[in-house]
């Protein structure tokens, strides 16, 4: 699958998570018309919101090889950031493309089990980034989703200024359409039901239009609207 890349520059979002919270409001999406995909839900907020008040089975944090410790570790109770800052260390995750780090917190997930987990996933350089880095992303978040038997994962939208020219909310928002598309057999069959989106409420509108470009569209004009 070749990922399809568009034009305009992501609008601008939070930097990541921190300690100061802001009251969010969780809004269901229209159903999906692609066989087998699980709901989609909105949390949106306007400030930012500390990783352990997320409330799930699996969050996504996405990381570059420039970076770090992505800002979005950063938790109200700091035994919770800290544990996983020591496993990057640790384990010597970097943010390569494609590498993994999956971190068990001990924190309530959706069905008040401790199993609340982090995926961490390597996105590589700033200039590698676009269409297809988002995809395998996406797609190894999925395929763990299911291998794990999770029913709700977290995908945070959240801007970044080394990557925001490359890829807009529109187009990450297809690729991960594309994904759950690929991926619908193996979803049917497995116990995920619903995506969450972390967003601000200026960005929703821009995701839930990447949603809702039809699969196997063909427009150049549509096309366009993806990418820088």
């Amino acid at each position: 699958m070749n990922p399809r890349p568009g034009r305009r520059p992501a609008r601008r979002a939070s930097a990541g998570f921190s300690q100061s919270m802001f009251e969010a409001v969780t809004v269901e999406a229209p159903a999906s018309s692609v066989p087998s995909m699980p709901r989609f839900t909105f949390e949106t907020t306007m400030g930012r919101r500390a990783l352990d008040d997320i409330v799930t089975d699996m969050v996504l944090v996405a990381k570059l090889s420039s970076q770090r410790v992505p800002e979005c570790l950063q938790a109200k109770t700091p035994e919770i950031g800290e544990l996983i800052r020591q496993r990057i260390i640790d384990q010597g995750f970097e943010g390569r493309q494609g590498e993994t780090l999956l971190v068990e917190t001990g924190l309530e997930d959706s069905s008040s089990a401790n199993q609340r987990r982090v995926l961490l996933v390597g996105i590589g350089r700033p200039e590698k980034f676009g269409a297809e880095t988002v995809y395998k992303t996406f797609a190894i978040l999925i395929k763990e989703a299911i291998a794990l038997g999770v029913s709700k994962v977290t995908i945070p939208f959240i801007a970044n200024r080394a990557t925001e020219n490359s890829l807009n909310l529109k187009g990450m928002a297809y690729q991960l359409k594309l994904v759950l598309n690929a991926e619908a057999a193996n979803i049917a069959a497995s116990n995920l039901q619903e995506i969450q989106i972390f967003c601000t409420p200026q960005a929703r509108q821009f995701i839930q239009a990447g949603l809702d470009i039809p699969l196997n569209n063909d427009s150049d004009e549509e096309a366009d609207e993806l990418t820088s």
